[in-house]
C-alpha cells in the first residue's frame, strides 16, 4: 500500500561481480526503474564508472583514520 512505501534504498557494491553486458544492463535499465518506486537510493561502489546519471555524487575519504564526505 501506498502508506507503506519503502523510501530508502542502500546497494552496497552492486556491480562487483557483474560482467560488463550485466553491469549496463543494471545502471541503464534496473536503477531507472528502481528509481521510479524508492525516492532515494544510494549506491556505494569503489569503481568511478557506476555513476547514474542525473544523480549526486559523493566521495568518502578516510585519512589518519578521520573519513570526510564531501559531494562532487
Amino acid at each position: 500500500p501506498s502508506n507503506r512505501r519503502v523510501n530508502i534504498m542502500v546497494l552496497g557494491e552492486p556491480c562487483a561481480h557483474m560482467c560488463e553486458q550485466n553491469r549496463q544492463l543494471f545502471l541503464e535499465r534496473f536503477l531507472p526503474l528502481a528509481m521510479t518506486v524508492v525516492p532515494h537510493i544510494y549506491v556505494i561502489t569503489p569503481n568511478a564508472d557506476d555513476k547514474i546519471p542525473n544523480s549526486s555524487e559523493w566521495l568518502v575519504v578516510k585519512k589518519n583514520g578521520v573519513s570526510t564526505v564531501k559531494e562532487v
